[in-house]
């Protein structure tokens, strides 16, 4: 997940965070900078960030199909159908052709 982000899990948080392999700055799922409430701006990781929404069209690299970005359905984690997400960092996605949405990483995602 992380190698096409550029950006590294940092392991031993409390809390989940990354480092920029771009500039080393460490911030949250979120995109907020350690320490700070401003987002994180590197040029190498700022794509991240951009904000997806309910109902934006999104793409992941391990599906043909594209898919919208919904909210407050039972989705699928790879074991059961579920209300709450499963991991921090997690969106329900609807992929085109397919009854149920499943959870995903919104990290993983592209808009479309």
């Amino acid at each position: 997940m992380t190698e096409n982000l550029n950006v590294t899990l940092v392991e031993g948080h409390p809390v989940l965070r990354y480092k920029c392999n771009g500039c080393g700055s460490a911030f949250n799922e979120r995109g907020i900078r350690a320490h700070q409430s401003h987002r994180h701006q590197c040029m190498a990781c700022r794509p991240i960030w951009k904000s997806l929404r309910i109902g934006d069209q999104v793409r992941h690299a391990d599906r043909a199909e594209a898919g919208s970005i919904v909210q407050r359905v039972a989705a699928w984690t790879p074991n059961e159908l579920t209300t709450h997400a499963p991991d921090a960092g997690m969106v329900q996605v609807k992929w085109n052709g397919e009854c149920q949405a499943h959870w995903e990483y919104y990290a993983e995602l592209v808009r479309a």
